[in-house]
């Protein structure tokens, strides 16, 4: 981009999401990256008491087995429902 282009002086679109700038910006630290190993964490383990339940149903019985999927379905549908990183508000 050149300096002539009024674009180049816009920030990002998730800097105005957020509601940084120049004064509120702050650089990447080491607590960041703490903050986002737990969210991909979270996010990798969010099914964990179905995998659980699903295992019991394998363990206590075979015939069980192939009827595991019908009795407690893995169903990543709903999986935006359960995490909500930013609210409405956070966005005003």
């Amino acid at each position: 981009m050149s300096a002539d282009n009024p674009t180049a002086r816009l920030p990002p679109p998730e800097f105005l999401a957020f509601g940084l700038n120049k004064d509120t910006w702050r650089p990447w630290n080491p607590a960041d990256n703490i903050a986002i190993f737990k969210l991909l964490s979270f996010h990798l383990s969010w099914n964990w008491m179905n995998d659980l339940s699903r295992e019991s149903f394998r363990q206590r019985h075979p015939d069980l087995e192939e009827f595991v999927e019908e009795i407690n379905p893995f169903y990543a549908g709903y999986l935006h429902t359960l995490v909500t990183v930013l609210e409405d508000e956070d966005l005003k």
